[in-house]
């Protein structure tokens, strides 16, 4: 399972299939946004703990809500 350290700022975009879950392994929420060009009105909030599941193949780009770092893992084919 690829695991990715998440700032402030949109990282690069995750490649993710249909059936993948993008799981938030921080202590922080995170904001999901499809597609390479990330804005916060198109983005999911996952909260601590929680997942969200990938419907299609696409890219999705990754961002802490607070200032404080968080984490995620991509977990294959759920």
């Amino acid at each position: 399972m690829p695991k990715y350290n998440v700032t402030q700022a949109y990282g690069a975009p995750i490649p993710v299939q249909a059936g993948d879950i993008v799981q938030n392994t921080g202590i922080q929420t995170i904001l999901v946004c499809p597609g390479s060009a990330p804005t916060d009105d198109d983005a999911a909030e996952v909260p601590p703990g929680r997942g969200l599941s990938i419907s299609a193949a696409e890219t999705v780009s990754v961002r802490c809500a607070s200032r404080h770092g968080s984490s995620v893992k991509i977990i294959r084919g759920m």
